[in-house]
């Protein structure tokens, strides 16, 4: 009896993981650009949508996506090797304020409805910039 509530209670567990508040923000570091598996709770209905870009060194990049209604958000840039400097630079909110530099995956919770900006670019810190090809990965799941 005792075994079965530690697996009830893992389980409990692993289902809030997915999407947590205040604020999960990872660096993630993939070798391919293989699609990664989604992490959130199924609260709510998961929005999938990709973007193929070509970066450019000392360019950066913006993708956009809208939020029809607040709830958990997932950004993974992948590239073909985590050969270079490149990640997830800034996040432009839909009223203006900016959050950031984050690594190749962010996730969190997003309470404004409209239009958010990913902005794509090197860390000026860093040798070694990022030229090529990459996917930004934007998964949302209503529900908050």
């Amino acid at each position: 009896m005792k075994h079965a509530k530690s697996i009830i209670g893992l389980g409990i567990l692993f289902a809030l993981w997915g999407c947590q508040s205040p604020s999960t923000k990872h660096d993630d570091q993939r070798d391919s650009i293989a699609v990664p598996e989604k992490g959130y709770s199924q609260m709510g209905k998961v929005n999938t949508v990709q973007h193929q870009g070509m970066k450019i060194v000392g360019k950066k990049d913006t993708v956009s996506f809208d939020l029809a209604k607040p709830g958990c958000v997932k950004i993974s840039l992948m590239v073909p090797k985590d050969s270079g400097n490149i990640r997830i630079n800034q996040l432009l909110m839909p009223n203006g304020e900016m959050d950031g530099p984050f690594g190749k995956v962010f996730e969190d919770s997003l309470h404004r409805v409209g239009t958010y900006k990913i902005i794509i670019a090197e860390s000026l810190m860093q040798e070694n910039p990022y030229a090529g090809t990459y996917i930004v990965k934007i998964e949302t799941e209503d529900g908050l």
